[in-house]
Formats: structure tokens, C-alpha cells, sequence
């Protein structure tokens, strides 16, 4: 190292300094910067993207509402849900949407 190269080092400090940096912290930024993932250009960064997939369906999984519930007719279960709250016909509506559909049932929870 010649004095040319002491010299450029100091303008550089002086540089450094004048802008307000702490040449305490110059090495951790350096150190910082160089473990950053290399970044695309903001043109590339913002591209839309076509091969994508979409995110899965959310998937509801519904219990029998009640044991014995899968043998049942539809005025069976019609008759259990004469006077029942809410959130039980609310619990066979998902249920049997989900599973056999059948109309009738559904009406009732209606």
C-alpha cells in the first residue's frame, strides 16, 4: 500500500464522514448487503407471472349431525328438525349438501 492508496483511503473517510455515515457500521452494511438475495430489475420484479396455481379450495368437512343420521328418511329427519335451533339445521344443511342432497332435507333446514 503506497501513499497514493493512504491518501485515496482517507478522501474516502472524509467522504464517508461528511455524508453522515458511520464508518463503524461501513463493514456491517457491506456484509449486509453482500448476504441480500440478489434483487431482479423493478421492471422484472413487477412482470406477471402466468404459471402460478391458484390456492386449493378450502375444504369443509361436516360429522354426521347425529348417530343414525345416514339411515334415516328424509321425513325422519324432517320430523327431528321440527322446532330445532338454528344452528343444528345450519349443521344438517352442510351435512347433507355435502353428501347425498337430497331436497327434502334441505327444504327442511330451510
Amino acid at each position: 500500500m503506497d501513499s497514493h492508496d493512504i491518501e485515496r483511503a482517507a478522501r474516502i473517510a472524509r467522504a464517508a464522514v461528511g455524508l453522515g455515515v458511520s464508518l463503524a457500521l461501513l463493514p456491517v452494511r457491506l456484509a449486509l448487503r453482500a448476504l441480500r438475495p440478489p434483487q431482479p430489475p423493478d421492471d422484472a420484479r413487477w412482470a406477471p407471472v402466468d404459471d402460478v396455481a391458484a390456492p386449493p379450495e378450502p375444504e369443509l368437512r361436516v360429522e354426521e349431525p347425529w348417530p343414525g343420521y345416514d339411515d334415516m328418511t328424509v321425513a325422519q329427519v324432517g320430523e327431528r328438525l321440527d322446532g330445532a335451533d338454528p344452528a343444528l339445521k345450519a349443521l344438517v344443511r352442510a351435512y347433507e349438501a355435502a353428501h347425498k342432497g337430497r331436497k327434502g332435507v334441505l327444504r327442511a333446514t330451510e
